[in-house]
């Protein structure tokens, strides 16, 4: 609720921080992802059937991911779309941002 947020402002501030460090470590890990201001964070795929594997590989792995796919997209412009929260650690999200980065590779 926004009463909640505008008492709680650093819920705001992790999140954003969360987001940041992200999509850094994305890019470090090999995955070319643009700084976003939104909690969430798309990671171009480019084929839908790739991103469904991709998805469905991190899901065994522990990472809940969407696959969103033409016609929510374009066609050839699928993408997993992750959801990030203030909760998170900055290790979770290393370790996801590797994983991702990975399972995708692997795909190549």
């Amino acid at each position: 609720n926004l009463r909640y947020l505008e008492n709680h402002p650093e819920c705001v501030q992790k999140l954003q921080s969360n987001v940041e460090f992200f999509c850094k470590a994305l890019q470090n890990a090999g995955l070319q992802v643009p700084s976003v201001p939104s909690a969430i964070v798309p990671i171009i795929v480019g084929d839908e059937e790739k991103a469904l594997l991709v998805s469905a590989e991190l899901q065994k792995q522990g990472i809940l991911i969407s696959a969103i796919r033409y016609p929510t997209v374009q066609k050839g412009s699928a993408r997993l779309r992750a959801s990030l929260m203030a909760s998170l650690s900055t290790e979770d999200l290393e370790f996801a941002a590797q994983k991702i980065a990975q399972t995708i590779q692997k795909m190549r």
